[in-house]
């Protein structure tokens, strides 16, 4: 790791960390993934997407509910969900069917990469190069959330694994969530952040 590589991590730790342990003070959904954004933003080109509650029967994704189980952050470019939500009603979705049935994140690259989908099978990778969204990373939370960013950029050679640790471990932010009036929850446990320190 380079000199400028480590200084960007170093910062990109310390901003997470915080956040981690100030998560629990935010208000609203809005206030939870503006804060993300503003840190996954300063240093790397990954914005947040937003989060999703997986839905109760594994296959149920056409329950789902924006503002309910759905949150996205106000910079995902206009139109692309109600698109999203035309265009995956009765479709396969690999990005949350690997967010749901493993507990990795991944890049929508590596993905494609994986499963090589040909014609109509590529249609989430088409919409999101129509709005500029070339690359993102899902983040699997506890088998009950996931986590998903975004980036113009293909995120293969950004994305070290410790990074994807980091990240992963804020996505725990969202995990033991119930009770609270927009996120039904009550408790951001991230105690996973407390002895945290990937370059040991």
């Amino acid at each position: 790791m380079d000199t400028a590589t480590f200084t960007q991590f170093a910062d990109l730790q310390a901003r997470l960390i915080d956040y981690a342990s100030r998560v629990g003070e935010l208000r609203t959904p809005t206030d939870v993934l503006d804060e993300l954004h503003a840190i996954t933003t300063r240093t790397h080109p990954l914005s947040v997407l937003g989060a999703a509650r997986f839905p109760l029967k594994s296959s149920d994704w056409g329950s789902i509910q924006l503002g309910k189980s759905v949150f996205l952050h106000r910079e995902v470019p206009e139109g692309w969900w109600k698109e999203y939500e035309t265009l995956a009603r009765d479709k396969f979705r690999p990005l949350l069917f690997l967010a749901q049935s493993s507990m990795a994140s991944c890049t929508w690259t590596e993905v494609k990469r994986m499963l090589e989908p040909i014609g109509v099978d590529r249609w989430a990778d088409e919409l999101g190069l129509k709005y500029g969204m070339r690359d993102g990373l899902t983040c699997p939370v506890g088998g009950r959330w996931v986590v998903a960013f975004w980036s113009r950029r293909d995120l293969s050679h950004i994305l070290t694994q410790p990074m994807r640790i980091m990240i992963l471990a804020t996505g725990h932010c969202f995990w033991r969530q119930s009770g609270s009036s927009q996120w039904r929850t009550s408790s951001w446990s991230c105690s996973i952040w407390k002895d945290f320190r990937p370059w040991r």
